[in-house]
């Protein structure tokens, strides 16, 4: 039975996720690739309207949770995002080389339940690996970092709900009943879960 075409749509928001070759490290500092993630990012959204809710960067990989224009192909925008921080890193390694792996993967994220328990999974990725004991102290997430500025979805009110919520207690506990990390595993390896396009240099 063939797969489900994943729709790219303004309307929802998306999570998007890819690893580095190997799982290996990017061959630079964590506090380089940072700065090379945040002006990619920058760009994107000044440029092409591009949202950002949140993004985690870890040692081998990264979490994206964004919004795209509908002027403008999702697939388009994670490719110069990827193609531009390879570009930059290779320049400063000195090397030609394949700095993520195939594929990187988009989940379209469709209920405001949906969301709240990836944008929880995203920020709580430093904690559950072992980096940090709470999501404050991890430096390298858009949580912590006033240098890449974020935005809440605008077609459907998940604000609602979301301010309610104590945020680093909520995000802190694991425990609390409108959160599993099982959960969130089933629901990003859905049907609605597709490679979003090749390897890039």
């Amino acid at each position: 039975m063939p797969r489900r075409k994943l729709i790219y749509t303004d309307y929802y928001p998306f999570h998007i996720t890819a690893r580095s070759l190997g799982k290996n490290w990017y061959g630079i500092s964590q506090n380089e690739v940072w700065e090379i993630f945040k002006k990619r990012l920058s760009y994107l959204a000044k440029a092409y309207k591009f949202k950002i809710h949140a993004f985690v960067l870890m040692n081998n990989h990264y979490h994206l949770l964004a919004s795209a224009d509908p002027r403008f192909d999702l697939e388009h925008l994670v490719q110069r995002l990827q193609g531009g921080v390879s570009l930059e890193i290779n320049g400063l390694l000195g090397q030609v080389f394949y700095i993520f792996e195939e594929p990187s993967k988009s989940s379209l994220i469709t209920t405001p339940t949906y969301y709240k328990r990836v944008l929880k999974y995203v920020y709580r990725n430093p904690v559950e690996a072992g980096v940090c004991e709470r999501v404050e102290d991890y430096k390298f997430s858009s949580l912590n970092r006033s240098d890449i500025k974020t935005v809440f979805p605008y077609n459907i009110d998940y604000r609602v709900n979301y301010k309610k919520l104590k945020m680093l207690p909520w995000l802190n506990d694991e425990n609390c009943p409108d959160w599993s990390r099982f959960e969130v595993y089933r629901d990003l390896g859905s049907l609605d879960c597709r490679p979003l396009f090749t390897r890039t240099y």
